[in-house]
């Protein structure tokens, strides 16, 4: 005999109402705008990704292989978040990159990047430093205390003008969660760290190129 509730699924099937109610999920999600371009932030442009220096260390761009870490973790987060991720790649990205690599000023002007990447199809120059990275803090011993803040810039080589500039929120690791399935502190387990501490600090960074759902 056929029960209201048999009739209800046959009408419904599961899979619909769970993907329905994904889609009312999303949409009450609270979205962050990225802070230019009309709040369309990096969104269908293509970007020249410029593995970021670190100056407290003296070391350049290209120079640090955090800061190419970094940048693939930035791209890696791009792909999997933003609506329209599109970075320079290939041959033209190796070659701009061995120009800036063998630069011989200390700073990299707007003209310069025009010169340096137009005619690529870029709109944006993505340039930075990390300014601060840490896995442990001195004061707080046994485990770890990570922390780490970049500042960085975006260019618009199309129009010539800086779009945006600012230094990231802090990405931690050792607190809240991860005080429960944290490693203790070795130097086996510092590379693991680095890592999950980089791609944090990418997400803040994507975060302001791409814009987000509040979690």
């Amino acid at each position: 005999m056929e029960t209201r509730e048999m009739r209800l699924e046959a009408r419904f099937p599961t899979a619909l109402i769970v993907s329905l109610l994904g889609l009312i999920l999303v949409g009450c999600a609270d979205f962050h705008n990225p802070a230019f371009n009309a709040e369309v932030g990096a969104n269908g442009a293509t970007v020249l990704f410029v593995p970021f220096r670190e100056s407290r260390k003296k070391l350049w761009h290209g120079e640090s292989e955090l800061g190419k870490r970094l940048v693939a973790a930035v791209k890696a987060w791009a792909r999997e978040n933003a609506e329209e991720p599109s970075a320079l790649e290939g041959r033209d990205l190796r070659e701009v990159l061995e120009h800036v690599k063998d630069w011989t000023e200390n700073r990299i002007r707007i003209s310069d990047w025009q010169s340096l990447a137009g005619g690529l199809g870029v709109k944006y120059v993505v340039e930075g430093d990390i300014v601060e990275f840490s896995l442990r803090n001195p004061k707080v011993y046994g485990v770890y205390d990570g922390r780490a803040v970049a500042e960085f810039r975006v260019i618009n080589i199309v129009s010539g003008k800086l779009s945006y500039e600012g230094e990231t929120r802090p990405a931690t690791y050792g607190k809240g969660r991860d005080m429960i399935t944290m490693d203790s502190p070795s130097s086996e387990n510092d590379a693991r760290v680095t890592e999950r501490l980089t791609s944090r600090l990418a997400a803040e960074i994507g975060r302001d190129l791409y814009g987000y759902y509040a979690d």
